[in-house]
């Protein structure tokens, strides 16, 4: 039987444990206030606040199975309508990893109700330089926000040289990150860019469902890889997008959904 072990906040009024309240409404769940990783049980962990990061590495490291909790990319929070938070708001959930890395064949519908139309690409000039945070840089290559970007302002340097670099760093401020934070759109910064390029950035979806190109520097970590390419290559499309599109959105759920089982399909590997 599966067992869901919630590893709880320790606020108890972050909004995490609305998403494990709405878990533990509907799968047999083990509350978790910060003990260690249960290797009986499938842990889950919303974020990498606290002590998350090691435990995360832990589990990937022994193969203990892990759940991941995190912002969607679609129907995000916000602080400015709460009562749109709590009804609509999707959460995002991927076994074993930050995001979902392989194609499923879903249809268009799901990325529709959402409301997500892929936009058409045309060519423009300027790259989208996104870093992610410092703790989840640091988390998968050792380095920080800072060290990415010079690293990769230089790849793209070397290979186009009359190339206009902008970068957007992750909003944050002292109540929250994201577009609530942003004092800058991601669909203003988008306007006149030809590529995007980043390492986890969420910003990637956003591109991609513009229809804009995406760019990873490191495998295994963008939310966009299957229909991405290598920075190195940093040329053409891949024309996969709106199936990618698609699995993206089978991947993030409204509490609702949640409280209703919409989870078994990602679950269900942990069933097998």
């Amino acid at each position: 039987m599966m067992i869901l072990e919630l590893h709880r906040p320790v606020s108890k009024t972050s909004k995490a444990n609305l998403c494990f309240d709405a878990l533990a409404s509907a799968y047999d769940t083990v509350d978790n206030y910060g003990k260690s990783v249960n290797s009986e049980h499938v842990n889950v962990f919303w974020g990498l606040a606290g002590d998350n990061a090691i435990k995360i590495k832990f589990c990937a490291e022994q193969r203990i199975p892990w759940l991941f909790v995190d912002m969607p990319y679609w129907h995000r929070w916000t602080i400015k309508n709460l009562e749109w938070s709590i009804n609509h708001a999707h959460w995002r959930f991927v076994p074993g990893a930050f995001h979902p890395t392989k194609y499923h064949m879903f249809n268009n519908n799901r990325l529709s109700d959402i409301g997500v139309k892929l936009d058409k690409f045309e060519l423009k000039s300027t790259v989208l330089l996104c870093p992610s945070s410092d703790t989840l840089t640091r988390y998968y290559l050792g380095i920080d926000s800072a060290h990415w970007i010079a690293q990769t302002t230089k790849q793209i340097k070397e290979k186009f040289p009359q190339c206009n670099i902008k970068l957007r760093h992750k909003p944050r401020n002292l109540h929250t990150s994201g577009p609530d934070a942003a004092t800058t759109a991601i669909e203003t910064e988008l306007a006149d860019c030809s590529a995007v390029v980043g390492l986890a950035s969420i910003a990637l979806v956003d591109a991609a469902t513009h229809g804009i190109p995406t760019y990873y520097t490191h495998q295994g970590i963008s939310p966009t890889e299957p229909i991405a390419s290598n920075l190195r290559t940093l040329d053409g499309q891949n024309n996969s997008c709106q199936q990618w599109l698609n699995t993206l959105a089978n991947y993030q759920y409204s509490l609702k959904e949640i409280a209703d089982n919409k989870l078994d399909d990602i679950l269900k590997c942990y069933l097998q």
